[in-house]
């Protein structure tokens, strides 16, 4: 799980292998192991090692099996052994160890640019196939694995790392004035092909990208099956299934030498802790937990229900506090994140993720959307008259839980109300908005967010690919790679096909699935929401004067009307507990802002 970059020129001439060389040392913050590069003629690509399984510690990377078709990726496989299977089966010699770039080069010789259609996991790579003259591109279908590119007069730029695309002279620092506005918005680009930056773009989850005689042509090689029919099966059958799939999931993030688990005292966290400690089996030094504490600041009781995990588990757990920061490091931040995020550290959660013990991160995230109740599942039943299918779901419900499902209606009611009333932040600069038609904007992913369907949108909504992004190293700058099991192709598809009631209903298909798996207080735990916002509470009491400094940034000013963000900031008690968290949307903007232009 490395950096990668290219250089593609498309009249031919040859490579400038300064910059390539300089992009490629450029990686090395997530490619400490090992930088290395290649070209030939008018190609070149260049990785940064971060060994992360076990099968990649010994991963050379850019790589040829013969000397015509080059790879540079950052690939994680899911279902090796699978993949495995059917190359040998067409005649390709691959080891045990085989590092999963050199599956997917296997791949490629099998199956040409059709090898998408066999590969799973977190990647993204670049091909260059010296017989076709041509470069093929590829990001995973949930794009755990970002991937950039350029077109700056006859030369391709390509990397998993925007700000090393930006090295190139040639490449523009203007800003995407529509991508500004959606991170203030929605805190995500709603244009999944495009970067804060006007001239930079990116590839799509689940697209292909071919350049071939100076031609660029992007396609989508993946999407969740529509329409998926309902399957009713028995409720043993179901949970069965669920487990399998989910044990898979877990197992195939299990390849690393030593992991850290974030765990909370929630459902979803503490299933996946307690699912990678038992395929571990015997490996117990490989895994330990950690989680994030808020009891001095408001009442909780993650940090208990997590230590029941743990102790359930046998699993090393740390105590993280979070603090609530008084100000915020404007000198000494080494680096700017390549767009704009989170406030930086210093302002906000500390959490430790222990890089030097660790590469990996298995994260929990994921469960919501995966296993989210329909609000509409039993109205679309009485509505095609599917009177069979509507009495056995009601009388599953009623057997698990000895009453009647819930209907929502007064909860989508009241959602869909609020969504429809809610107005534009009003921190936002009158002129820009106008200029951009961003009532209309607002209205309109509003509306789509209420109406798609969670589990697709864990692959079609730009919400998810945007959150990944902001894990990458690319990003953080630490060589640190989250996997996240429940965003696997095999779990998702299956979620499509089960019946929301009874299974979804609080989540009834994962606690049934972790029934013995996980101590029963937490097993049987309703979800339980922060009880308060620890920056609103102190705010409330003592304003952050690095609040008040973010507010009065000169760079906000196209785009936020910084005397209303200052009022806000400056006097909570007087704003919402909502108006008070969208406007640390403003202030990330305004730090990342001042960090950009030096200030």
């Amino acid at each position: 799980m490395s950096g990668f970059v290219g250089i593609l020129n498309l009249d031919g001439t040859p490579v400038n292998r300064v910059l390539l060389e300089q992009m490629t040392r450029f990686l090395s913050f997530r490619g400490p192991a090992r930088q290395e590069w290649w070209s030939e003629g008018c190609i070149g690509f260049g990785h940064a090692l971060l060994p992360t399984t076990r099968e990649s510690a010994g991963e050379q990377q850019p790589c040829s099996r013969d000397a015509a078709v080059w790879i540079t990726g950052d690939v994680r496989l899911d279902g090796r052994g699978a993949l495995t299977e059917q190359l040998r089966a067409r005649g390709r010699s691959v080891g045990e160890t085989a590092p999963d770039v050199e599956l997917v080069l296997h791949a490629y010789a099998v199956w040409g640019r059709e090898c998408v259609q066999h590969l799973m996991g977190d990647f993204a790579f670049a091909i260059w196939d010296g017989r076709r003259r041509e470069l093929f591109c590829v990001r995973d279908p949930f794009g755990v694995a970002p991937f950039y590119y350029v077109q700056v007069n006859r030369t391709f730029l390509f990397s998993n790392t925007l700000d090393c695309i930006r090295l190139a002279p040639e490449v523009s620092d203007e800003l995407n004035e529509l991508a500004i506005a959606d991170w203030l918005l929605f805190r995500s680009n709603q244009d999944a092909s495009t970067t804060t930056f006007r001239a930079i773009r990116r590839l799509p989850p689940a697209y292909a990208l071919t350049v071939a005689e100076g031609v660029i042509r992007c396609r989508r090689y993946w999407a969740l099956p529509e329409p998926i029919e309902i399957q009713y099966r028995s409720p043993q059958e179901i949970i069965a299934q669920f487990q399998d799939l989910f044990y898979q999931a877990v197992e195939d993030r299990l390849r690393a030498e030593r992991m850290v688990v974030p765990m909370s005292g929630g459902l979803d966290s503490s299933s996946v802790a307690v699912t990678a400690q038992r395929r571990l089996g015997d490996q117990r030094d490989v895994l330990r937990a950690y989680t994030l504490t808020v009891d001095e600041l408001v009442t909780d009781e993650e940090g208990y229900y997590a230590g029941l995990v743990a102790a359930h588990a046998e699993l090393p757990i740390q105590y993280v506090q979070y603090t609530v920061a008084d100000g915020v490091e404007f000198e000494n931040s080494p680096r700017v994140a390549p767009e704009p995020g989170g406030l930086p550290r210093g302002a906000g959660k500390e959490i430790s993720q222990d890089g030097d013990a660790s590469h990996v991160i298995l994260s929990g995230i994921g469960g919501d959307p995966l296993l989210y109740p329909s609000r509409t599942f039993l109205f679309e039943l009485v509505k095609g008259r599917q009177v069979g299918n509507l009495m056995r779901v009601v009388g599953q419900h009623v057997g698990m839980y000895g009453a009647l499902p819930p209907l929502y209606v007064r909860s989508s009611l009241k959602r869909r109300a609020n969504g429809m009333r809610l107005p534009l932040p009003r921190w936002l600069n009158p002129a820009f908005a106008a200029r951009l038609d961003l009532a209309t904007r607002w209205r309109q992913v509003n509306e789509r967010i209420e109406t798609q369907d969670p589990r697709r949108s864990m692959a079609e909504s730009p919400f998810w690919s945007n959150f990944f992004g902001r894990c990458d190293p690319g990003f953080t700058f630490k060589p640190i790679k989250l996997w996240f099991p429940f965003f696997d192709v095999r779990l998702v598809s299956f979620a499509l096909t089960v019946p929301p009631v009874p299974w979804f209903v609080n989540k009834t298909l994962l606690r049934e699935a972790m029934r013995g798996a996980l101590p029963e207080a937490v097993r049987r735990r309703p979800k339980t929401p922060l009880r308060g916002d620890p920056t609103y509470q102190h705010a409330q009491v003592n304003p952050f004067a690095w609040m008040k400094e973010l507010a009065m940034t000169p760079g906000l000013e196209p785009y936020v009307d910084r005397q209303v963000l200052l009022e806000i900031v400056n006097a909570p008690a007087q704003s919402t507990r909502y108006e008070f968290a969208s406007a640390r949307t403003p202030l990330a903007l305004g730090y990342w802002l001042r960090r950009r232009d030096g200030l």
